[in-house]
């Protein structure tokens, strides 16, 4: 079985973003949605850590799900400059 879900993985590129950003944001247009969905990025730091940046939700009947929206996080989150907590680590994806 390890076997077979191996055959099915999916390789995982990662785009670099300038050492001076500040914002990560997304446009989101979601239909047809029966549950709430959370919109979360996954971002890799230079040591090779994965962590995770919660940047909204969009529940049925929501704007999101008429028209296209913008969600956006804080990248001084993820980098531990606001006094904010900080987010989750992940484990690599498979």
């Amino acid at each position: 079985m390890m076997e077979e879900l191996a055959g099915n993985v999916t390789a995982v590129s990662y785009t670099p973003l300038p050492a001076d950003t500040r914002q990560f944001g997304m446009w989101a247009k979601l239909p047809d949605i029966r549950a709430a969905m959370d919109l979360v990025a996954v971002f890799r730091d230079d040591r090779g850590l994965l962590f995770q940046a919660w940047l909204g939700v969009v529940r049925p009947g929501d704007p999101a799900t008429e028209e296209w929206r913008f969600f956006s996080v804080d990248l001084h989150q993820l980098r531990g400059i606001s006094r904010r907590s900080q987010p989750s680590l992940l484990e690599p994806p498979v």
